[in-house]
């Protein structure tokens, strides 16, 4: 009882800790995910290519405020 107790004590900080879009991202990556069953891995590859692309920008983002300083 006490354990878990604690652990829902640190899940309740760790959830608080994530910004409210995040979770709301990740529900909707769930659904489409429950959704599409089958295509999970069409799924998994359209975030890769979104996390890529962010960092891409960012990085790009980056050299370019280099040049300006």
């Amino acid at each position: 009882m006490l354990m878990q107790l604690i652990n829902y004590i640190v899940i309740q900080k760790i959830v608080r800790t994530i910004p409210t879009f995040v979770v709301v991202g990740l529900l909707k990556v769930y659904v489409i995910v429950a959704l599409l069953d089958n295509q999970i891995v069409i799924c998994f590859k359209i975030a890769e290519i979104h996390a890529t692309f962010a960092i891409v920008h960012h990085m790009v983002f980056k050299m370019k405020n280099k040049k300006y300083n």
